[in-house]
């Protein structure tokens, strides 16, 4: 009986959400730029000029919105921070294999050229079946000398 109560309450926290959007800290990526913005403010990002900045897994970063039609359809978030290869790839390696365990997420793609990285994963459903219209891109982006950045792209086809 009490592996039963276990085995409920385990199904019932981890019963995945049915994903039919791209979502970033649990706000669905679509609608207009203006409602977006008004819900990550709520989650502590600032508005600046042209894009947000904010904290996520405690890294300063800077968010972009991109838009078509006036609907949002693709969030790009960028570590603030330059880092060596070596940090950079410690950040990039602890979100790749955080993904890469999540049940919401399946990798398609994994790829290293010239110490750069990047990974693709689609989000999955309540029913296990991956959404192709629903993209994350983890990637390690190369700056001037021996500087390197994390950023994480969000696309909602």
């Amino acid at each position: 009986m009490k592996r039963l109560i276990l085995f409920l309450i385990y199904v019932i926290l981890l019963s995945p959400v049915t994903l039919s959007q791209t979502t970033f800290l649990d706000i669905p990526i679509t609608g207009t730029k203006e409602e977006m913005i008004n819900k990550l403010k709520s989650k502590g990002f600032q508005e600046k000029e042209c894009w947000m900045e904010g904290f996520y897994e405690d890294n300063e970063c800077i968010l972009i919105l991109v838009t078509e039609n006036d609907t949002v359809v693709q969030l790009d978030l960028i570590n603030k921070r330059w880092n060596d290869n070596i940090n950079a790839k410690m950040i990039f390696t602890r979100l790749y294999y955080g993904l890469q365990s999540n049940i919401y997420y399946k990798e398609i793609s994994f790829a290293e050229k010239n110490k750069m990285y990047e990974a693709v994963f689609y989000q999955v459903n309540s029913n296990g079946i991956a959404n192709k219209n629903n993209v994350l891109k983890i990637k390690m982006m190369h700056g001037n000398g021996n500087k390197y950045t994390v950023g994480l792209f969000f696309y909602n086809k």
